[in-house]
Formats: C-alpha cells, sequence, structure tokens
C-alpha cells in the first residue's frame, strides 16, 4: 500500500502531459516544421486558411507565412504575413503571433503528443487587434456584445507540400480525384444585412477533378446539398428546406510548388468560389469562400 502511495504521489509530482520530446530549447520544438492552418470567429464573420514556416533565428521563434482571409466579406488574398512564437516549458504547446497589414491575432496552441509526433495543433484567440466592418461592430453592439473579436478557434497540420508530387507533370494534375466535401457559414446575429448572407448556410457534397492539359484550368464537376435556415433578423421568417441534388460544372488551378489554389463551383443555386490550401500528402484541403456577399468555411477529404 505505501509503495502504491508512492508512486501516485511520484506521478502527481509529473508535470501535467510533459514531453518526452521536449529539447533543452522549448523554441527548437517547431524550429524548421511548416503547417497548413484554419480559424474562424464564430461570432463575428472572419476566417482564414493558410500555411506558415517557424525558424529560430537569433534566439527567436519567428513565422512567415501566407493567408487568405475573408474579413465579413472583405478579402485578402493569399497576403504575405510575418510574426513570432513562443513555447511553454514543458513543449505541450505556447503562442502565435500573426501580422498581417495592420491586424494581428494572437493564437493560444497545444500540440499533439505521442504517437501523433506533434504533427496537429489546436488553438484559441488570446487577442485580436484588428478592423471589423462599421456594421458589424453596430450590429454586435445593438445586441449588447462588445463590438470588437473575441473569440477565435482553429487548428493547424503540420508537413503541408512544399513542392509538388514527383510523379506529375504539371502541378494541376495533384488534385485529380474525388473529393468528399462540407462548408458552412457560422452564423451570428452579429452580421449586418448587406454584409454577409442573412441566412446560414451548410454544404455537403463531392466534386471530381479532372485535368484538362496544361496551362489550362482543370475541370470540376460537383453534387451537393444546401441547407439554409431562416433570416437571421426576422424571427418570424419561416426555415429553408434543404435544396438536395445540386449539380454543376465549374474549374480548379493549383499554384506552383502545389501549396493550393481555386476552386469554382457554378450552379443556379448558390455559386462558390473558394481559395484553398493542403494538408500533409494533398489528402486534407481546407476551404475558404471568396464572395464579398457571404462566407463558407470547412474541407474536403480526398477518397
Amino acid at each position: 500500500m505505501t509503495k502504491q502511495l508512492a508512486a501516485i504521489s511520484l506521478a502527481l509530482a509529473v508535470p501535467f502531459l510533459a514531453s518526452a520530446q521536449c529539447p533543452a530549447n522549448p523554441l527548437a520544438t517547431l524550429a524548421g516544421s511548416s503547417w497548413a492552418f484554419q480559424y474562424h470567429t464564430p461570432s463575428s464573420g472572419i476566417a482564414a486558411i493558410g500555411t506558415f514556416t517557424a525558424t529560430l533565428e537569433s534566439g527567436r521563434g519567428i513565422l512567415r507565412g501566407t493567408e487568405t482571409v475573408n474579413n465579413n466579406g472583405q478579402i485578402a488574398l493569399r497576403a504575405p504575413f510575418a510574426g513570432y512564437y513562443v513555447m511553454n516549458s514543458d513543449c505541450n504547446g505556447g503562442e502565435l503571433l500573426f501580422n498581417l497589414g495592420g491586424n494581428s491575432i494572437q493564437l493560444d496552441f497545444y500540440l499533439t503528443q505521442g504517437a501523433k509526433s506533434q504533427s496537429e495543433m489546436r488553438f484559441v484567440a488570446d487577442s485580436f487587434n484588428g478592423t471589423v466592418p462599421l456594421a458589424v461592430q453596430n450590429a454586435r453592439q445593438a445586441l449588447g456584445r462588445v463590438p470588437g473579436i473575441s473569440v477565435f478557434v482553429g487548428l493547424a497540420t503540420r508537413n503541408p507540400p512544399s513542392v509538388c508530387p514527383p510523379v506529375f507533370a504539371d502541378p494541376a494534375q495533384s488534385i485529380n480525384s474525388r473529393w468528399l466535401f462540407s462548408t458552412s457559414s457560422f452564423g451570428s446575429p452579429a452580421f449586418a444585412p448587406g454584409v454577409i448572407i442573412s441566412a446560414d448556410y451548410a454544404i455537403a457534397g463531392i466534386f471530381q477533378t479532372d485535368f484538362l492539359g496544361s496551362n489550362r484550368p482543370g475541370l470540376l464537376t460537383f453534387q451537393e446539398t444546401i441547407s439554409a435556415e431562416g433570416d437571421r433578423f426576422n424571427v418570424n421568417a419561416p426555415p429553408r428546406n434543404p435544396v438536395r441534388g445540386v449539380t454543376g460544372s465549374g474549374s480548379y488551378t493549383v499554384l506552383p510548388n502545389c501549396p493550393g489554389g481555386d476552386l469554382l463551383f457554378n450552379n443556379n443555386v448558390l455559386p462558390i468560389q473558394y481559395a484553398y490550401v493542403f494538408t500533409e500528402n494533398q489528402d486534407t484541403m481546407y476551404m475558404l469562400s471568396l464572395s464579398s456577399n457571404y462566407l463558407l468555411f470547412g474541407d474536403a477529404t480526398r477518397k
């Protein structure tokens, strides 16, 4: 019994989930790594996808990357950003700071451990310093909310593609496949009419991409179901029935070195253009709409 109590006491003395891979300098945990990421705020109509690389320079953790942001219909497409990171002493997480133009966001993150070998991080916002359209600020204030942004949540996965797979002569061939996808507009009455769609949308479906030759956009065909709620600003508005079996065609592009590109879904219900970034092995992508009229955000998996 005494031995069991001693063992329990020793276990409790070990730092919570301390990483067995923690180096002498915790900053080295992320140094030299690359990540694909996505984050959004459920309350104020901002979402972003992108990639970043972490390096250790002169004793500081430095971040450099690009991100696409939809801020209530204001689009920043693959804009470069810089920042820094710090690590907790147990290497289980830390903080990221992204600076993009006049906006900055600080994120508290946690890393996976064990068999995952720190290949994924989950984060929430610690602080945000940026601009939000005045109509959105006024709508939030009318509901008794703070006009600024307070809640972001997101994730990042390690080792997005840095070069195209060598088996493909053209980057556009790398996406050729059947994909299962879902996106949604994370609705909030904070959105003002005319700034973001006044209904909540969710879309799920499949799309197929086909390579048509070098220096040409690829062909995209799809089938999807679009679900929409009633008008957020009129509690008496009836809910809208899902539109099932929506089909259409469009196009896709892949950027040099294959980090991601654009997808265009043409249909007579809700035509949408997305930016996307690949995660590791190009088996998953994060998607973000590029419209000034609505915000849709989600992912797709290769099948």
